[in-house]
């Protein structure tokens, strides 16, 4: 591996319990070497004082601050990734990247923003693209992921950028040294689990190659060809049974001898439809009568709920909480005489997700499990109060059948 990146790792912690471990290319296959307690930190000489420093990221819901901490284990330095009010989180990678000799911080907005990357210096002043780059346009929502490496042998750093959860499947390549953009790859197909990446010579033939694993959901990995992208392997760390997402590093300072990197892989959450990257997320499942609540993935809490009746059916789709009035008087009137009128009074706890449809207490029956509402979303009255105390406005609400 070539350049000032000796190690690209995670830039948050993998969930707790977690199971991780080591790999090694061996023979055509991956095997297993040992279990991992946890996966390195971001490291590189960023200054060239000869010193290794280290790198860490904000995580979600704080300001994007990167703290390096110096190689002279005394000083630290924070630098603002992106706008301060920006709280989704971001990834992180430190290479040289336009092989002037001097390292550059790369870093790209988390899932829930356009994945826009930035090249700052060490002082905290943009390098290479001013702008920065946005890799799926400006009105993306899915983020994206980054590493770096010398994946097509010419002795220069790469900027590899892996598109985020709910996207088709995608990296790309980019030389920052004049090149612009090498080309890019869709590794796991029309998959939207997201991508995260990284490389190494796995292989031991002097090349870095390109891993690749989903990122929230499907459980698998799979190794490129650098140069011309080609597909050398795909295996499932965890097996079969594993649905999570996956997260991974290389470990190019302790090699097993033999020239090969080793490739360090943890688990990452649940499964896609849990949302494992939000920090709170809803669904709701008509077929069921069931409302979900997530907190990063993690069931936060489960309960019955009575959606729309036939003809009032409650609206399918993705959704966001749009307001949380304590008080909302509920009545409409469809014309004289016509039964569906109603007046149902001033009620506690809602949840807006659509003008004049809520998530709602609903005194008036307890036949939840049960389609009962004209289009809202029924909840007993403990549940309601929970849900009301737990939910934050802009929290994803999805409703499927």
């Amino acid at each position: 591996m070539f350049g000032l990146l000796l190690l690209v790792g995670p830039t948050a912690a993998s969930a707790e319990g977690s199971e991780r471990a080591s790999f090694v290319w061996s023979e055509g296959s991956w095997a297993r070497l040992e279990d991992i307690i946890t996966l390195p930190p971001i490291m590189a000489d960023l200054d060239g004082d000869g010193l290794v420093d280290t790198l860490t990221s904000a995580p979600y819901g704080q300001a994007p601050v990167v703290t390096v901490t110096w190689g002279d284990g005394y000083d630290a330095t924070e630098l603002l990734a992106f706008d301060p009010g920006m709280l989704k989180g971001f990834d992180l990678v430190a290479a040289d990247l336009d092989g002037d000799g001097t390292a550059e911080l790369a870093v790209a907005a988390g899932p829930e923003t356009n994945g826009h990357v930035r090249l700052i210096g060490t002082d905290g002043l943009p390098r290479i693209f001013p702008d920065g780059i946005f890799p799926y346009g400006t009105d993306s929502k899915s983020g994206s992921f980054l590493t770096a490496g010398d994946v097509d042998g010419d002795g220069a750093m790469e900027l590899l950028i892996g598109s985020g959860p709910g996207r088709e499947s995608n990296v790309q390549v980019w030389g920052l040294d004049g090149r612009g953009l090498l080309g890019d790859f869709s590794p796991f197909g029309d998959t939207t689990y997201g991508v995260r990446l990284t490389t190494g010579d796995f292989d031991g033939d002097g090349r870095n190659e390109i891993a690749v694993a989903t990122a929230f959901g499907g459980g698998e990995i799979g190794l490129f060809d650098g140069l011309t992208f080609s597909r050398l392997s795909s295996f499932r760390p965890f097996g079969d049974d594993y649905d999570g997402g996956v997260e991974l590093s290389t470990d190019s300072r302790s090699n097993v001898g033999d020239g090969t990197d080793r490739l360090l892989v943890s688990q990452v959450g649940s499964s896609y439809d849990t949302r494992p990257w939000l920090p709170q997320y809803v669904r709701v499942d008509i077929s069921e009568q069931r409302l979900y609540a997530y907190e990063f993935g993690q069931l936060a809490s489960t309960f019955l709920v009575s959606t729309g009746l036939y003809g009032h059916s409650t609206s399918l789709g993705e959704f966001d909480a749009l307001a949380k009035p304590e008080y909302v008087h509920y009545l409409w009137f469809y014309g004289e005489g016509d039964p569906n009128n109603y007046d149902l009074g001033v009620i506690r706890w809602n949840i807006r997700f659509l003008p004049h449809f809520y998530i709602h207490y609903a005194p008036w029956h307890n036949n939840f499990g049960r389609r009962m509402s004209h289009g809202c979303i029924n909840v007993n009255r403990a549940n309601a109060e929970w849900i009301y105390g737990w939910l934050n406005v802009g929290t994803p609400i999805t409703v499927i059948e």
